[in-house]
C-alpha cells in the first residue's frame, strides 16, 4: 500500500513502525494477554479503533503494517462504489490482504471490534490465522529485512451464501481515502478530541 502523507499522523506512525527494530516483536507479544488482532477496515485507522474499542484517544496502541497471505480482500456494493470489507480465503496462495496487526487489546476491546469488522452479524466468524510483519534481523553483524510469521485472529466471511453484493477487490488494501474525507470519520475524530479536552 501507499501511505499518502495526507493521511492522519497517527496512522502513518503506525504504518512506518514496520519493520520492526530487534526484539521489539517479541515484546509486544510478551505485554500482550491474547494473541493480536489482524484488522483490515476502519479499525486500521488508530483513531477509529480507539473510538469502537472505548479507548482514550491520548493512549497509545501498538498497531503495526502486517499482510496475511492466503486470503482475498472483498467488498459490499454500495450503490456502484465500493463499501466495507471482509476476507475470504483464496484459492492462490500468493494473494495477500493488508493491514494492521493490533497488540494488547482486552477481551472487552476485541469484542468491541468484532462489531465493527464483521460488517453483517453471523456471516462472519473470529479465526486463528498467520500473518506476516517485517523485522530488521541482525545476521553476521549486518542488519537484514526480513519476514516473521505471527499467531493472530482476525475476522473472515464464512457465510456459504451466493451473496451477490459481495465482490472481490483488485487491491489487497481497503481503500481508506473516502472513509476518512467523509461525515463518519470527521465525526469520530470530533468526539475522540472531545472526550480527550474532558478527560483532561
Amino acid at each position: 500500500m501507499q501511505c499518502k502523507e495526507s493521511y492522519p499522523e497517527d496512522f502513518k506512525d503506525a504504518f512506518r513502525r514496520s519493520p520492526l527494530k530487534e526484539g521489539e516483536l517479541d515484546e509486544l507479544v510478551a505485554r500482550s494477554s491474547y494473541p493480536p488482532v489482524f484488522v483490515f477496515g476502519h479499525s486500521m485507522l488508530p483513531t477509529a479503533l480507539k473510538y469502537f474499542a472505548d479507548i482514550p484517544q491520548a493512549m497509545k496502541v501498538d498497531m503495526v503494517y502486517a499482510t496475511l497471505p492466503g486470503y482475498k480482500l472483498h467488498h459490499f456494493a454500495e450503490e456502484g462504489k465500493p463499501g466495507l470489507p471482509t476476507i475470504k480465503p483464496s484459492l492462490s496462495p500468493a494473494e495477500v490482504v493488508e493491514g494492521m496487526l493490533v497488540f494488547g487489546l482486552t477481551r472487552e476491546q476485541r469484542s468491541d471490534i468484532q462489531e465493527i469488522e464483521c460488517v453483517r452479524t453471523g456471516h462472519s466468524m473470529f479465526m486463528a490465522v498467520h500473518v506476516q510483519v517485517s523485522l530488521m534481523d541482525r545476521i553476521h553483524g549486518f542488519e537484514v529485512k526480513c519476514q516473521k510469521t505471527v499467531d493472530a485472529g482476525t475476522f473472515v466471511w464464512a457465510w456459504n451464501s451466493k451473496d451477490t453484493e459481495l465482490l472481490p477487490m483488485e487491491t489487497s488494501f481497503w481503500p481508506i481515502d473516502e472513509f476518512l474525507n467523509g461525515q463518519l470519520y470527521a465525526n469520530i475524530v470530533d468526539q475522540q478530541n472531545k472526550l480527550q479536552v474532558s478527560d483532561d
